[in-house]
């Protein structure tokens, strides 16, 4: 368990700092926009992982 949720906790991370890069760099448009959609799957996707980790927990 350990070893997904720190897995987990990069994953929402990396997405974060893509983001914050979209926002922060001075790229043309359409490259924050990818970078921001891309941060913004990331994070629901670890996001959604760990909620679902911790109620399969949760359940046993």
């Amino acid at each position: 368990m350990v070893n997904n949720l720190s897995g987990l906790a990069l994953l929402c991370s990396t997405g974060s700092i893509l983001v914050v890069l979209g926002i922060i760099l001075k790229i043309p448009p359409i490259f924050q926009i990818i970078l921001l959609v891309i941060g913004l799957v990331l994070c629901i996707i670890g996001i959604f992982s760990l909620v679902k980790m911790l109620l399969g927990e949760k359940s046993k």
